[in-house]
């Protein structure tokens, strides 16, 4: 058998059986890891987010909150924050990402001028490297999402949490933490940390923070899964 016979017979016959078991094997290492996680219970929590961590630059947290207004965005945001007073003029915004309503002015609300391209637009303000003031005694550790709306009173948009699922998801499996421990309400983490004597309801009495994790928990898990074993 010269050289070249050789080479296709390896191709034909050897090539085939070390793809598949490579396959096999990633298969085999991704459902065992879903099916660890989907079995073990819940983790205990976090250390609290003002406690030292032992890698200063770890992500533990993925906190969520409203702006409690009718309209805004990611730019608004920004000026609300960091604009001279009688803005609060802070070195950086209070959040990482703003995720939109549909208002994204004051004018825009005042006239119900919705804009279909700004309901559920994610606008990133702040480098994820950085941390900013989103919660009192909690900004150690966390990174910081909030949902344009007074959301005490108004629902959020289907558009709305469709991409803050997503996102979340996204900073779960991309710092791998666990859905069930590491995503809070700005008010539950508050109540974590225990250092104030009053609750706040951040994000809003109508965001179901369970149902969130919940629904992160199902991405996570779909997104990890290989396609051909997803129902």
């Amino acid at each position: 058998m010269n050289r070249e016979n050789l080479q296709e017979w390896i191709r034909r016959n050897f090539v085939p059986v070390i793809a598949g078991t490579a396959i096999a094997l990633i298969l085999f290492l991704g459902i065992r890891y879903i099916v660890n996680l989907l079995n073990r219970p819940a983790p205990a929590p976090a250390k609290p987010a003002h406690e030292k961590a032992e890698d200063p630059d770890a992500i533990h947290y993925l906190v969520v909150h409203h702006s409690v207004s009718g309209w805004g965005s990611g730019a608004a945001v920004v000026e609300w924050h960091t604009g001279p007073p009688p803005h609060r003029n802070w070195d950086l915004p209070g959040y990482h990402a703003v995720i939109g309503n549909g208002y994204p002015t004051k004018e825009a609300w005042k006239k119900r001028a919705y804009d279909p391209s700004e309901d559920g637009k994610v606008d990133r303000i702040v480098s994820e490297s950085l941390r900013v003031n989103g919660v009192r005694f909690g900004n150690k550790n966390a990174l910081q999402v909030c949902l344009i709306g007074d959301l005490d009173r108004r629902d959020p948009t289907e558009k709305q949490m469709a991409a803050l699922i997503n996102l979340l998801t996204h900073w779960c499996i991309k710092y791998g933490l666990d859905p069930r421990t590491a995503i809070l309400g700005h008010g539950e983490m508050q109540e974590r940390i225990g250092l104030e004597g009053y609750s706040k309801t951040c994000p809003g009495k109508r965001v179901d923070m369970d149902a969130v994790r919940a629904a992160v928990l199902t991405k996570v898990i779909q997104r990890l899964l290989p396609r051909g074993m997803q129902r």
